[in-house]
């Protein structure tokens, strides 16, 4: 892990609630609420283990309504972040109900929500949807959008990233 003079660790200082600017993090985008048995606790417990002081950060609109993705200032702090070195690593799992390829298959009796996206177009909603579609389609690509250029900042700064769909 990079250290800072005097060994101490380097970076920011608390701009992200659950975080005291001191340890290193790993990032969790679109977490959903904590669990037990989760990701991010797995991590912590595991970091714990080696004697490594990693807090994750589990970032989702669900757990805390200014942990959005979509509020600038947020993500200028989790920038502010990996840029520092701060993010050792992070995984990410943009919204699925957009990009879910269950929404291709029609359920017994033909009910079902349908899709979104075309398979060949997976960032663009599909043209015939209402405006509330259209717009939660936009909304699920430009999360998923953020969520990768995000990761691809924690990489190319040493970091371990992992993604999951779309």
């Amino acid at each position: 892990l990079p250290r800072g003079s005097c060994g101490r660790p380097a970076g920011p200082r608390s701009v992200i609630p659950g975080w005291g600017g001191g340890e290193y993090v790993f990032i969790h985008f679109c977490s959903g609420p904590r669990r037990s048995d989760d990701l991010s606790a797995a991590v912590e417990r595991d970091c714990a283990m080696h004697g490594l002081p990693v807090v994750c950060l589990a970032i989702d609109p669900v757990n805390d309504p200014t942990q959005d993705l979509l509020l600038e200032e947020f993500l200028h702090k989790l920038y502010d972040i990996v840029r520092a070195r701060r993010a050792i690593g992070g995984h990410g799992g943009p919204p699925c109900a957009t990009f879910s390829r269950s929404r291709h298959r029609r359920l017994p009796g033909g009910g079902g929500p349908r899709p979104l996206r075309a398979r060949a177009h997976v960032w663009d909603p599909l043209e015939h949807l209402t405006k509330r579609e259209k717009q939660t389609a936009v909304v699920g690509t430009v999360l998923a959008l953020l969520v990768i250029g995000l990761l691809g900042e924690i990489a190319s700064s040493g970091g371990t990233v992992s993604l999951e769909h779309p």
